[in-house]
Order: structure tokens, then C-alpha cells, then sequence
């Protein structure tokens, strides 16, 4: 049995002499480049060669095997759920001036639970095909996981009858949110951007939207 402790052990252990949340930072932009770049875009194979350039071949070995034992854990939950944000406060655990916060996964459910209604897929169905999730301040992506499990909960299936779009100020959020929707295999746009000012720096986009069912799909439930 997988458990975040493990896990969180292993990505520190990548590089020991590092602060931890570094490495773990580096990860999951590792990931993200990973899912975005399917199909291959221009400069980002670069900057993916450039993240794995700070460790060594061996090091570079071990980033798989986090991911390996992060897909075991999600299998065993069977929740959609953010794990990337438990991840970062288990790392960081015992020192409370390192880094964010993120919002536990009992709050984003409540949260998701006010938010969703059955009646609200049905509408989103009906009109489109598919139902959108927006979230102007993604963070780490908890509360678009827990919406994706409020809603197949009602019987839908995120991989292919939701679109979450979703954006940060922070690139390390945005990493965070776009990877974890990509483990999942979820439809989504992740931008980089200053949802304030309406500024883009960056678009990520998962393989997964070319699964999104369309209205008039034959099998929409």
C-alpha cells in the first residue's frame, strides 16, 4: 500500500543536500511539460531538458518511479482528489515558514457540494455536451478535483463530459493543477495569467480535450 509519507520521503531523497520543495517543484513541472507537450510543442522539450539538467542521471531515474508510486496511490483512493497540495504540506511538514498553504480536501468537497447540483450537469448537458468548470485561482488544484468528483458522483464522467478551465498567478499552481488533471486524464486549459488584469503568459492545454464528448454524442451518459 502507497501512502503520501513514502512518497513524499522519495522526492526528498532525489537530491538530500536540496530544500525539498525545490525538487518537488521541479517534479511537477517535469510532469506538467510531460502532458503538455503530447502533442510536441516548440521550446518545451527545451525547458524539459533544462529542469532534469540540474540532477544526475541517476537522479533522473527516480522522477519516474515518483510518478509510478503516485498513480498506485490515486488507484488504491479511487477519489478524484488533490493530491499534489498534501504532498507539498507533508514535505513541508514541521517548519511553518516554508512555502503556501493549501486548502484541505474535506473543504474543497464541502465546497464543490454547495457549488454543484444535479440539475446543474443536467442544464450544462443539455445546452452543451459537457460541463465547464472555471476557476479564475486554481492554487493547486483542489477545488477543481473535488468538483470533477462531486459531478461523478452524479454519474458523469469527468474524462470525457467535463472542460475545466482554470488559471493562476503562480506557475508552481498552475504545474500543480495542470499535472494532476493530466494524471486523471481530464479535459482541460490551464493558464498561466493574472486573472485581475487579464494578462496570459502561458497555455497549457492536457492530450486528454480531444476525448471531450460534444453535444450530439450518441453515449453522453
Amino acid at each position: 500500500m502507497e501512502d503520501l509519507k513514502n512518497i513524499a520521503d522519495l522526492i526528498t531523497s532525489i537530491d538530500p543536500g536540496r530544500n525539498p520543495l525545490g525538487t518537488f517543484a521541479d517534479y511537477v513541472e517535469i510532469l506538467a511539460l510531460s502532458f503538455a507537450n503530447i502533442p510536441p510543442k516548440n521550446g518545451l522539450n527545451d525547458r524539459y531538458k533544462a529542469v532534469m539538467g540540474k540532477y544526475t542521471a541517476k537522479q533522473q531515474k527516480i522522477f519516474p518511479e515518483v510518478t509510478g508510486r503516485i498513480i498506485m496511490y490515486l488507484t488504491q483512493k479511487g477519489v478524484i482528489h488533490d493530491v499534489f497540495g498534501n504532498l507539498y504540506m507533508q514535505i513541508s511538514a514541521g517548519n511553518s515558514n516554508l512555502g503556501q498553504f493549501f486548502t484541505p480536501g474535506h473543504i474543497s468537497g464541502l465546497m464543490a457540494a454547495l457549488a454543484i447540483s444535479q440539475k446543474d450537469c443536467v442544464d450544462a448537458m443539455e445546452h452543451h455536451g459537457y460541463i465547464e468548470i472555471i476557476e479564475p485561482s486554481c492554487g493547486g488544484g483542489s477545488t477543481v478535483l473535488a468538483a470533477c468528483q462531486r459531478i461523478r458522483e452524479f454519474g458523469y464522467n469527468p474524462q470525457t463530459q467535463v472542460l475545466v478551465k482554470a488559471e493562476d498567478l503562480d506557475i508552481s499552481c498552475v504545474h500543480m493543477t495542470f499535472a494532476q488533471l493530466g494524471l486523471w486524464g481530464i479535459p482541460a486549459i490551464v493558464k498561466h495569467g493574472n486573472t485581475l488584469t487579464g494578462e496570459i503568459f502561458d497555455t497549457y492545454v492536457t492530450p486528454f480535450i480531444c476525448n471531450l464528448r460534444k453535444r450530439g454524442s450518441s453515449n453522453d451518459r
